[in-house]
């Protein structure tokens, strides 16, 4: 008996090998089972299974297309995808203790419509499709109350995705910057989804009605995490998902924001590779995403004016011409509510307008065209007739050309098209009736009403004569159930008269088995004797020594084990004899070798040596008097090579030379300041009151920074300088006491002394210092501070990645800032 995890609670289920249904032992749900032939294909499926339960659906889907890739005929993979699809899970009623179905992913699409759940249906057995269409029937009505309740709610600008809480159940740092993201937005006056705050009053009810419009009518979305494993987190995943599959139908309407904080871009989910993520830790964060959010929203479309019509005659007046076109607009753009609301004006005008019938029709049932609208009822109420020929082939011309007719009345006669419309919203309750009536065959034959209907009033032709061809399915259809009947009644017979059979010829079958089998023992004997005679390889006398020892004792079997044992023995004897050769004659050859390689190893010592010495006084001597030299006739605004630095975050290749620019040239001296931003710092390392004489920035650059980047040649002529405490000249904080320095910052008169515009105080950021949290813009610019203080006692100011120096400045203990360093050149040799 096999076993399979029960794809609604996780429970065992035991089944006969070839069964496809089974009941579980734990809840005690029918459900059907996939065909488990391989170990590989039943792990699979415990896989996809678990994946599905805890709604990871995108993971389970994968799995299952895995299964089918391998098997496209197994209708259980077929389903499987379709519960995904539809974002599945079951849950216990309370009041049955029954597992029920609820949707977590609604569709505007039918489930009836699925290509899977054809697929599913194609190639199940009986059994199997009976439960299939049993379960696709309430998945079906549950969406329907879906969509008739986000229907009603109002359209959204803008759509939160986080996560609310850990798995302590504790408000995570995610819910809190959402919080403060949603009422920015709406004090922009932006209509925001942010489940927090929007789903409060909606305790005690399913959310996914709410979730579903808010995901379709949203035309951005942002998604924000702290960690990794946030963004990932399954109900997380399942709304950006279901987003970005919307984003790429709506051909750029809409947009996914990804915003992280206190983690690495590169860390964020694979889906988001190809869109621009924000930083939400860098300063102007709020205000950019603001911004970009109105230029993708734009402004809003005029509200539709419901106004009082005088009584006048019917007529197709300019303003209803209007009006039907606004409706089609809308209807292209999907924006199902004003559509429906140009259709309602129109009919306000002209009450027996038949192209404000079939928009209104149109709008209800989202479609945008009458093309869609064809489509829909031809694959709903037309494709099953198609079916039934097989009970009814005498009629397949009759349902031909009502479905031709039916073509021709929703595109060519739209005078009757209110009569289709007011029938459409009542069809469901009359197929509830048909299926108490008729049961699960009948269902089949429920589009049968509405295609009379349909050619009635096509043609004009009497109702009664369309209802004997109708009867005369019915009748049919029961005969063919009947036939069914006495067919599984008569199979139920062949089958135990085979049995019976078996049982009377069961000892003659016996004594010819053991005859055979007799023979073929012999057969399979002399076989292992021949090949034992032409055997000489290792492997084939332990290939022999296994099939004589399976024989049993059959002859002398046991002898020619023995043999095989012996042989085995000898060969590699032989081989270890062979092996003790070879290895003497590779030492001896080692031996050679090393001798040789020592003589040739101390005359490439010497020539080493000699080549060591070249480059070592090339490099430390002649290098150093030709840099020296290009300094001593640098002029103000070159750019100069002086000392070296980590740069392309590569240690292997060593570190690259320091470009500097040469700020100003007088008394025999050189202001330099390094080309690029070359390292990330803090100001201060803690958040505190601080002043450029105690801060650990100034400590890093005259210790750690000074003996990296200088060699001691390169250090004698680095000036120790006086370094005055320039003020704020906006502020009145204390810029502390003047310094003596060999490496500094510039300040704030400094910088706008030697730089005239902002375009020229832009600073590209190196490798190292992006790699180290450098916050970069774009190509790579970058912040970098100065050395006077901001507008409190714990902040410094610094030049913005667009070179505007930013007096207020920021927190001291702001790790993304980076460091440009300046010093004085003494140019005397």
């Amino acid at each position: 008996m096999s076993i399979f995890k029960c794809k609604m609670c996780g429970g065992t289920i035991e089944f006969e090998p070839g069964a496809t249904v089974g009941v579980c032992d734990s809840c005690g749900t029918k459900q059907t089972l996939p065909r488990l032939d391989t170990d590989r294909k039943a792990n699979l499926y415990d896989r996809a299974n678990h994946f599905r339960r805890n709604n990871d659906f995108d993971k389970a889907m994968g799995i299952y297309e895995q299964i089918l890739n391998e098997d496209n005929t197994d209708s259980e993979a077929y389903w499987s995808l379709v519960l995904c699809r539809y974002g599945i899970e079951y849950v216990e009623d309370p009041a049955s203790h029954k597992r029920i179905p609820t949707v977590n992913r609604a569709q505007y699409t039918s489930i009836y419509m699925d290509e899977d759940y054809k697929s599913a249906l194609q190639y199940a057995d009986v059994y199997q499709r009976q439960v299939y269409e049993e379960e696709a029937k309430t998945i079906d009505d549950i969406q329907k109350g879906i969509l008739e309740i986000s229907n009603k709610e109002e359209p959204f600008d803008v759509f939160i995705c986080y996560k609310e809480t850990d798995n302590n159940g504790r408000r995570t740092q995610d819910s809190v910057l959402a919080n403060d993201l949603y009422h920015q937005l709406t004090q922009e006056g932006f209509k925001v989804f942010f489940s927090r705050i929007t789903l409060e009053d909606k305790l005690g009810t399913a959310y996914e009605p709410y979730i579903f419009a808010a995901l379709n009518s949203a035309k951005v979305m942002v998604v924000l995490g702290t960690k990794p494993e946030y963004f990932n987190a399954v109900w997380v995943k399942n709304e950006w998902s279901r987003y970005l599959a919307l984003v790429k139908q709506s051909n750029g309407k809409k947009i996914l924001i990804p915003a992280y904080r206190d983690m690495d871009p590169y860390d964020l989910p694979e889906e988001f590779s190809h869109l621009q993520a924000q930083d939400m830790s860098k300063l102007g964060f709020m205000q950019d995403l603001i911004r970009g959010i109105k230029k993708i929203i734009g402004t809003e479309q005029p509200q539709v004016v419901r106004q009082e019509v005088v009584a006048a005659a019917p007529t197709y007046g300019s303003n209803v011409d209007a009006l039907l076109k606004r409706g089609q607009m809308a209807l292209e753009d999907k924006e199902w509510e004003k559509a429906d609301d140009f259709y309602e004006e129109v009919l306000n005008q002209n009450a027996e307008c038949a192209e404000a019938f079939i928009g209104k029709l149109l709008a209800q049932k989202h479609f945008s065209n009458e093309a869609e609208l064809f489509r829909h009822y031809e694959n709903r109420y037309l494709e099953p007739q198609y079916e039934k020929l097989e009970a009814c082939p005498e009629d397949t011309e009759h349902i031909q050309s009502i479905a031709n007719q039916f073509a021709i009345h929703i595109y060519f006669d739209k005078a009757d098209i209110k009569n289709l419309y007011n029938f459409d919203r009542t069809f469901d309750s009359k197929l509830s009736s048909r299926e108490n009536q008729k049961g699960k065959q009948l269902t089949e034959l429920s589009g049968e009403r509405l295609l009379v209907r349909a050619m009635q009033y096509a043609t004009g032709k009497e109702e009664s004569r369309l209802e004997e061809r109708r009867e005369k399915l019915l009748q049919a259809l029961d005969a063919r159930i009947e036939e069914a009947r006495q067919e599984d009644a008569i199979n139920s017979y062949r089958i135990k008269e085979s049995y019976q059979r078996f049982l009377v010829d069961t000892d003659q079958k016996v004594r010819e088995l053991n005859k055979k089998a007799s023979e073929k023992r012999e057969e399979d004997y002399q076989n292992l004797l021949k090949r034992f005679s032409d055997a000489s390889a290792e492997q084939e006398y332990k290939q022999l020594e296994k099939e004589f020892l399976q024989m049993h004792g059959y002859k002398d079997s046991e002898s020619f084990e023995e043999k095989c044992r012996q042989e085995i023995n000898r060969i590699k004897q032989e081989e270890l004899e062979e092996q003790k050769r070879k290895e003497l004659a590779i030492q001896k050859e080692k031996q050679r070798k090393v001798k040789r390689n020592k003589i040739m190893a101390g005359i490439a010592a010497a020539v080493v040596a000699i080549v060591i010495g070249i480059f070592l006084y090339y490099k430390n001597v002649i290098i150093p008097k030709q840099n020296f030299k290009k300094l001593q006739s640098a002029s103000v605004g070159e750019t100069v090579v002086f000392g070296s630095y980590e740069q392309d975050n590569n240690t292997a290749n060593g570190k690259e030379e320091v470009e500097w620019i040469v700020l100003a040239k007088e008394n025999g001296k050189l202001l330099l300041i390094s080309k690029y931003a070359l390292d990330c710092q803090p100001y201060n390392s803690t958040k505190a009151d601080v002043t450029w004489e105690t801060s650990s920035v100034r400590a890093w650059l005259n210790e750690s920074f000074f003996n990296d980047a200088f060699k001691a040649a390169d250090q004698k002529h680095i000036s120790s300088s006086r370094v005055t405490a320039d003020p704020n000249p906006e502020y009145t904080i204390d810029p502390g006491k003047d310094t003596t320095d060999q490496v500094f910052l510039l300040s704030i008169d400094e910088v706008n002394s030697y730089y005239k515009s902002n375009e020229t105080r832009v600073c590209m950021a190196t490798v190292y210092a992006k790699a180290k949290g450098v916050s970069t813009i774009g190509a790579g610019g970058c912040w970098w501070w100065l050395r006077s203080p901001g507008n409190l006692s714990d902040s410094a100011a610094f030049v913005n990645d667009d070179g505007s120096v930013r007096c207020p400045g920021a927190y001291v203990s702001s790790t993304s800032g980076s460091v440009r360093p300046a010093l004085w050149i003494d140019l005397e040799p």
